[in-house]
């Protein structure tokens, strides 16, 4: 902007100077046609002539020559001023004596005219330093908007490369984001449909356990007793193993509750939670588990269930793919964060993943985003795998967490 408003203001300059050398170049020129036209008339009809009023025409024709180089400001013009003043006086001196003597000899005239060519050789130079000005001035324009569509030409450029550079950014930003929003979709979608296929799991299961393991005890229970009613001689054995059948069923009741969520979770916390977890899963597979916990305080009860269920689902998958013979189990607190590790000496993970395994996978890993956390699987083929859960220490109160969705383990 402050380059165009010089340009503007430059361009008004040269156009004044146009304007004042045009009027300059005009006033000499008359001038000098005054100056021309005395000469003439002493030179052709000197006896017509006014003595006074040729003498007043030079004077005034003397002193505006003096008023049109006083008014160029130049340096240059000061030179010219002197030697036009002097030229002027020589001149009007010349007419005089021509004009006192009425004739003009030839020597005079030689002179008159040397005088006259040496005041137009000053007006002619002072012309040419007032076009020069002039045209100076519209160099200076002309260089001045060649260096301005320069810069405009480079600045317009720029934008135009930052304008790409932004649009391909902004597509790229846009592109990723979209990837991540249908990536994230599709585990959403997923881990639905795996809550939703948990659950009913979770309920088959306890039909059959209900129908086959107690519906089939209770009803022994109910023969037993029937017997031992009407058969007073058996009553002892029908009593006895009805208790042991009430024992049987019992069990089952605990294994059922342990199975929907296990109530030493809620009792004892945490830690021992992952102990009782790992003796199951060894009693279970034969697979020795270490358990390694620093953790001394009781968490809230979501991050507990759900840092629960990440370890419950990493042991599944172990037990169903890895062929391990040892697990780890880590549960460390660092300052403000909480780290859960279950590593094993297994076979490693295939790639790519069969699909049961990636939705394990996609579950854990929702669950350690809802706690605000981290989810890492480092593993390579035949050096078994390693499941890393970070996460902020939550020391709430327990009990005000929300409710497990998905109560049955991967």
């Amino acid at each position: 902007m402050r380059n165009l408003r010089a340009i503007e203001e430059t361009a008004g300059a040269v156009v004044d100077e146009f304007d004042s050398t045009i009027a300059l170049v005009d006033e000499l020129r008359r001038e000098q046609a005054a100056l021309e036209l005395v000469l003439f008339r002493l030179t052709k009809e000197p006896e017509l002539l006014d003595p006074g009023a040729v003498i007043r025409d030079l004077e005034t024709a003397s002193a505006s020559l003096q008023d049109i180089i006083g008014r160029i400001d130049a340096v240059e013009a000061s030179g010219f001023s002197q030697e036009l003043q002097e030229a002027t006086h020589r001149f009007t001196a010349e007419v005089r004596q021509a004009l006192d003597t009425r004739g003009i000899s030839t020597a005079t005239f030689q002179t008159l005219f040397e005088q006259h060519q040496k005041v137009a050789a000053i007006v002619w130079q002072v012309m040419r330093l007032v076009g020069a000005r002039a045209q100076a001035a519209e160099q200076a324009l002309k260089l001045r908007s060649e260096r301005l569509f320069r810069q405009t030409s480079a600045l317009l450029g720029t934008c135009l490369v930052l304008a790409l550079l932004s649009a391909t950014l902004t597509l790229r930003l846009s592109s990723g984001l979209l990837q991540r929003m249908e990536t994230q979709r599709a585990e959403l979608n997923r881990i639905s449909w795996q809550m939703l296929h948990n659950y009913e799991v979770a309920a088959r299961r306890l039909s059959h356990e209900l129908h086959d393991e107690l519906g089939q005890i209770l009803t022994a229970i109910k023969v037993n007793l029937v017997t031992g009613t009407n058969q007073p001689e058996e009553r002892s054995g029908r009593i006895a193993d009805a208790i042991k059948l009430v024992e049987e069923a019992v069990a089952h009741v605990r294994e059922i509750s342990q199975l929907l969520h296990p109530p030493i979770l809620d009792d004892f916390g945490l830690p021992a939670a992952l102990r009782w977890l790992a003796d199951r899963f060894q009693e279970r597979t034969g697979v020795r588990v270490e358990v390694e916990t620093n953790l001394e305080r009781r968490l809230s009860e979501e991050t507990e269930t759900h840092l629960f269920r990440i370890a419950q689902e990493a042991l599944t998958n172990v037990s169903r793919h890895a062929q391990a013979t040892r697990v780890r189990l880590q549960l460390q607190e660092d300052g403000s964060r909480l780290r859960l590790i279950i590593e094993d000496n297994g076979r490693g993970l295939p790639e790519p993943l069969p699909s049961d395994r990636g939705m394990g996978l996609v579950a854990m890993r929702a669950r350690a985003r809802t706690l605000g956390g981290s989810f890492r699987l480092v593993s390579r083929p035949g050096q078994g795998a390693r499941v890393e859960v970070e996460a902020p220490l939550d020391m709430q109160n327990h009990g005000t967490g929300k409710e497990d969705p998905s109560p049955a383990g991967g």
